[in-house]
């Protein structure tokens, strides 16, 4: 329908539409319905469609300590504390936490059709985790502390997790009381991995919590963590070396002016004690020299006289024969299954590689075995051993290579070639970069470095003493690495 109007004498049309019934239905009806239909349609998939087409529940899993790896049907799904989406039906629920019982279970999940969109059907699960061996996730803790210490003081790049105090929170709380001497132990080794603030402070925080069960301190175990750890410093000479090495921003000053460090870098070792090396023996062909008991005693910041017990060590390094014997009984060392034994991690492309210098010369079969790892050095100690009782076949700890060495070059002592400026040579132990501070309990932390000592061909006597030490990865081959075994009663 057309109509006129009129507006300041302009005539202007105007259109007007009607909608038509459909079907006999007047249009203000069916607009409702289809209206209707719509708002129907909206309401289905917010508040039912949801719940139908994915059914299940939120699960929600806490754990005590916390951190344990969840996971759902075998398929990981992050740590604890956790909240996820769980599909309806029946799961077998895993918490995984290192050095504590897996603690496993089965969840059946449900659902809710209505608003599971806005309220879904929600579980909470609270687990209590178990160990048997405290000092153990301890150590596995200190291990990881031992590996941040390679990237020195942390920066706006990268942080230093805290290892140390999170492993004593873990174990803490089921450790009892004949656990905490141990415990205490790792602390003590975990101080020779202490390079920085950011390290220190985690390993004051692991002593609280150590001392506290796993838990915020109290004012007595504060008392208690502040009077060992007081000990711990006066007790070792080499505790204010350590702090002033490691505090900064003046505090280093403050502790290198104190009557308490200043008696420490005071001392003055006294000679060392011990004979000189005595009788010869044999075993497979392998000459090794007894070396007495005695004492290493080095300047400060190291203690003033260490005790080391009697042991025999391989006159000169191991030969290619020596080494030739060993992989035609073994033939999983031999050069050929260097690929395996790369793929497994236990040594690298240089397993058994010459010097660059060295390739084109016809090298003799009493020359020094190189390329060496620490992993294939321990392989061939074992072999030794297999066949010597009464006896312990395996590589030095740095302790005990210094002392041979100082011992064999003293004036009248020597009864074996110089063990500088050959090669470098693995030790048994892990390689730490603190190494004036007491053992402990070393062996508990898996480092990832292992010490080589002695130096090589390439190195100036100027630069390599008795006391110069080095650290690699024990998978590494180097064509300047090589090894001495140690043979020590079996009971020393």
């Amino acid at each position: 329908m057309f109509t006129k109007s009129k507006k300041g004498g302009e005539t202007r049309n105007e259109d007007r539409v009607e909608l038509a019934p459909f079907m006999g239905i007047r249009p203000g009806v069916y607009l409702a319905l289809l209206y209707s239909l719509v708002l129907a349609l909206v309401l289905f998939f917010v508040l039912f469609f949801p719940g139908l087409s994915k059914p299940g529940s939120v699960l929600r899993i806490h754990t005590e300590p916390q951190g344990a790896a969840v996971r759902i049907d075998g398929v990981y799904q992050g740590a604890s504390p956790l909240e996820l989406f769980v599909p309806k039906g029946r799961h077998t629920v895993s918490l995984v936490l290192p050095a504590f019982s897996v603690n496993e279970f089965e969840l059946n999940a449900g659902g809710r059709v209505f608003g599971s969109l806005f309220f879904p059907k929600r579980i909470s699960v609270s687990k209590n985790l178990e160990t048997s061996d405290p000092a153990g996730v301890l150590s596995l803790a200190a291990a990881d502390y031992a590996r941040w210490a390679a990237v020195g003081e942390p920066s706006a790049i990268y942080q230093i997790p805290l290892s140390l105090s999170e492993g004593a929170y873990r174990a803490g709380g089921a450790a009892e009381s004949g656990d905490y001497q141990t415990m205490n132990a790792i602390l003590g080794a975990s101080a020779r991995f202490a390079r920085n603030r950011a390290q220190i402070r985690d390993l004051v925080r692991a002593k609280f919590l150590t001392n506290n069960r796993g838990i915020g301190p109290s004012p007595l175990s504060l008392v208690n963590s502040a009077r060992d750890m007081l000990n711990y410093l006066s007790d070792n000479p080499g505790a204010s070396f350590w702090l002033s090495g490691s505090v900064y921003g003046g505090g280093e000053n403050t502790i290198s002016a104190s009557s308490w460090h200043k008696g420490h870098t005071g001392l003055r070792a006294p000679p060392e004690q011990g004979s000189g090396p005595g009788a010869a023996m044999r075993h497979r062909g392998i000459e090794f020299r007894s070396i007495p008991e005695g004492s290493l005693n080095r300047a400060p910041p190291y203690a003033a006289r260490t005790p080391v017990s009697s042991f025999w060590i391989a006159a000169s390094e191991i030969s290619r024969e020596d080494w030739n014997r060993f992989t035609n009984e073994n033939p999983r060392w031999a050069l050929e299954n260097r690929p395996a034994l790369v793929a497994e991690g236990l040594v690298t492309e240089d397993y058994l590689a010459d010097p660059p210098e060295l390739v084109s010369q016809d090298l003799p079969v009493e020359a020094a075995v190189t390329g060496v790892s620490w992993y294939a050095a321990k392989a061939f100690c074992a072999w030794l051993d297999e066949s010597l009782p009464g006896y312990t076949v395996r590589l030095p700890t740095e302790l005990e290579w210094e002392y041979a060495a100082r011992v064999n070059s003293r004036p009248g002592g020597r009864s074996f070639g110089s063990m500088l400026l050959k090669h470098w040579e693995w030790c048994e132990d892990s390689y730490s970069y603190l190494d004036y501070l007491p053992r402990g309990a070393m062996e508990l932390i898996d480092a990832p470095e292992r010490p080589v000592r002695g130096g090589s061909w390439l190195n100036t006597p100027e630069t390599i003493t008795a006391g110069t030490r080095g650290g690699l990865s024990p998978e590494t081959c180097s064509p300047f690495v090589s090894f001495r075994p140690l043979l020590v009663r079996e009971g020393a």
